[in-house]
């Protein structure tokens, strides 16, 4: 019997450091560090991802079921994955690892918009609305690039994960672009309908 694909729960990133300075921190080089951490609003709102979800009755409260959470490596996704497992060990399931994988990494603005103001992405948006192959000046991905690593990843995760529900913890356009490509919510160009604040989540149908 073929088993059923996981229920894929779809979390941005809490309140950053780059959030709370109002820049743009999309490279991996840049992102990793700890310097771009969440900031104690961040760890607050990490924190009640798992309680907010099983209020709405998305995450069963079963012991028996699995979970798994894979995670950006920028450290501002990291830190948010953490805890969410920190979560999930307080309701009993202790053996819960944090697996990374760069598709779920930010979508690169390139090197023009590194560290420039958050300002900035309404160009950006207003230029995907426009194209979607064609991504900002300097090296930086289209909404095309995005959504073809995200349905890669995807189609990955649905094939070999085991776990009942897997958390992909990453960030805000990638996840827009993924929920509007994989998710089939729409026209690429309106990506930004599916935008999540900070800790938001969404649950992809299987």
């Amino acid at each position: 019997m073929k088993k059923k694909a996981p229920m894929l729960v779809l979390v941005r990133h809490g309140h950053s450091r780059a959030n709370a300075e109002d820049r743009i921190v999309s490279s991996l080089e840049n992102g990793v560090k700890e310097e771009w951490g969440l900031t104690a609003l961040g760890r607050e709102q990490a924190a009640g991802v798992v309680k907010a979800l099983r209020e709405q009755g998305h995450v069963p409260s079963d012991p028996s079921t699995g979970f798994a959470i894979i995670s950006s490596p920028f450290r501002r996704a990291l830190e948010t994955a953490q805890q969410i497992a920190d979560s999930l060990a307080a309701d009993g399931h202790h053996d819960v690892e944090i697996r990374t994988d760069e598709a779920l990494r930010e979508r690169y603005f390139g090197v023009g918009l590194e560290g420039a103001s958050s300002d900035a992405y309404r160009e950006v948006w207003a230029q995907d609305a426009r194209d979607v192959s064609v991504g900002p000046g300097c090296g930086g991905e289209s909404v095309l690039d995005v959504a073809g690593r995200c349905e890669a990843f995807i189609d990955g995760v649905r094939r070999s994960e085991t776990a009942d529900v897997v958390f992909l913890v990453s960030h805000g356009d990638t996840l827009s672009i993924l929920a509007t490509h994989v998710g089939r919510r729409g026209n690429l160009s309106g990506h930004r309908a599916q935008g999540l604040d900070n800790c938001g989540f969404l649950v992809l149908d299987s």
